[in-house]
């Protein structure tokens, strides 16, 4: 995440493989490489000072993709081998509450077991992407098959259905607003 209320000055990355560099009036994108900076890339910038922001960059071989409040803003076309990427770095006039990194490509179905084989009070599940489709789910299970929780956005009809149940039997359904 990098989210300034000043501008970055090019030569404050001097050396390193690309920078992000939010303004209030957009974002550039850029590259240091073979001594000198590449092209800059420009587009729209969500954010706003002094209220909350996410930043998600998705890594691919070839590209990042670039979401800013849930928005996609920029797809960069990776001008260097994503494996000269060694170090992060947050720097100016931003207040953090947050920094994660990881990930991967996810297989549909996708099933996991929690930590420790059960899920604990005060953990916090995040999921990311992008639906295709009319609806998906999100189900807690126990180990025998049991739907514990489950969380089904359904967007024709603009309702998240909840509803837990005991071998595919649904004992409660609640429909909230979308």
């Amino acid at each position: 995440m990098l989210y300034s209320t000043k501008r970055i000055k090019k030569r404050d990355c001097t050396g390193k493989p690309g920078a992000f560099q939010p303004g209030f009036f957009g974002a550039e994108y850029f590259v240091f490489q073979h001594n000198k900076w590449g092209k800059e890339e420009k587009s729209s910038n969500p954010f706003k000072k002094g209220e909350d922001f996410d930043l998600r960059i998705r890594v691919h071989d070839d590209k990042f993709e670039i979401f800013g409040n849930q928005k996609e803003i920029h797809v960069y076309k990776t001008r260097v081998n994503i494996a000269a990427v060694e170090y992060f770095a947050v720097r100016k006039d931003v207040q953090l509450k947050g920094v994660h990194w990881g990930g991967r490509y996810y297989n549909l179905p996708f099933e996991t077991q929690f930590p420790g084989g059960y899920l604990r009070a005060e953990e916090r599940v995040y999921v990311y992407g992008i639906p295709k489709g009319d609806r998906f789910e999100i189900n807690f299970l126990a180990q025998n098959g049991d739907i514990l929780f489950h969380f089904n956005p359904r967007f024709k009809e603009k309702k998240n259905c909840t509803s837990s149940g005991r071998e595919s039997v649904n004992r409660e359904s609640v429909k909230d607003p979308h």
